[in-house]
């Protein structure tokens, strides 16, 4: 099992990042001012990002040629403490102060603080890790762009842009894989097209589980029992009731389909037509029946 110096979820460590500040003077006689990142203690993302940041303005500034190349390693020297400076001291006690020396002295210092292996390890994290479900799509690829920058300063070539993309198709959620694809999100030439493409899928999929959940709140709120003064009434075979008929004793309903007494139920006004229409055929056969008795004696007169 792989253990890379630097994971999607550890951005909160940066906020224990210390600056010191330099300065140096132009051969125009500009002075600049500068900041970096001071590496004191086991953050190996504030050592990375130390030796980044040095290595980037060593590289606008020339330093090598502005400088004297005992001025950059000491500069260098003034950004670390604790253990870190002591392991670069020693590293760089026996070493002729050039150029080459320096950018071998930093790896080496990389490789004895965090492990021979770190670079090959956090690639393989890189290519292996699958997106944090903890972590919004925005979010994931941001770190992933961040640590991918860091790869040169492990002694790794940093991945491109189409290797990213690939590591994204790869490594997102299976759920979102058919749908990315179909969107041709997988041809994109960049990751931020890429992120594109998913965080309307990722958009897509909250609703969905919004309105997942806010369906399984109101089913629950139609099964969950309510306070003493609006409690849902339950029938022997568990049925909800939502304000039961407590005048019927023998037929347990909601009284909104109560059809003896709530004149405005729809099986109250079926009711009173069936009685209707029985009271009309009672009446008809009566009269029938009259009309023939009253036959049967005239021709009995």
């Amino acid at each position: 099992m792989y253990d890379p110096p630097l994971k999607y979820n550890g951005t909160k460590d940066l906020e224990k990042v210390t600056s010191v500040k330099l300065e140096f003077t132009l051969k125009t006689g500009e002075l600049i001012k500068v900041s970096f990142s001071k590496y004191t203690d086991e953050v190996h993302e504030i050592l990375l990002l130390l030796i980044r940041e040095y290595k980037d303005k060593v590289k606008t500034y020339d330093l090598h040629n502005l400088l004297t190349d005992e001025q950059v390693f000491d500069m260098f020297r003034r950004c670390l403490g604790g253990d870190a400076l002591d392991t670069w001291d020693g590293l760089i006690t026996s070493k002729t102060k050039n150029k080459t020396n320096f950018d071998n002295a930093m790896l080496e210092l990389v490789e004895t603080l965090m492990g021979e292996d770190a670079g090959e390890e956090q690639l393989l994290y890189l290519r292996e890790t699958k997106k944090p479900s903890e972590l919004k799509v925005q979010s994931w690829i941001r770190r992933m762009k961040a640590i991918n920058a860091y790869l040169p300063s492990l002694g790794e070539t940093a991945l491109t842009e189409l290797e990213l993309v690939r590591i994204i198709t790869q490594r997102i959620p299976r759920a979102w894989r058919t749908q990315f694809k179909l969107s041709e999100g997988h041809k994109a030439k960049t990751s931020i097209a890429a992120q594109r493409k998913l965080c309307l899928i990722e958009s897509e999929e909250k609703e969905k589980r919004d309105l997942k959940e806010r369906g399984n709140r109101d089913l629950n709120d139609t099964r969950r029992p309510r306070g003493k003064n609006n409690q849902k009434k339950l029938d022997s075979d568990g049925f909800i009731f939502k304000n039961k008929c407590t005048r019927c004793k023998d037929d347990e309903h909601d009284w909104y389909d109560c059809p003896i007494y709530n004149e405005k139920s729809k099986a109250y006004k079926a009711r009173k037509k069936l009685e209707e229409k029985s009271q009309d055929r009672e009446h008809n056969y009566m009269s029938d029946y009259s009309d023939d008795r009253e036959i049967e004696d005239r021709d009995d007169f």
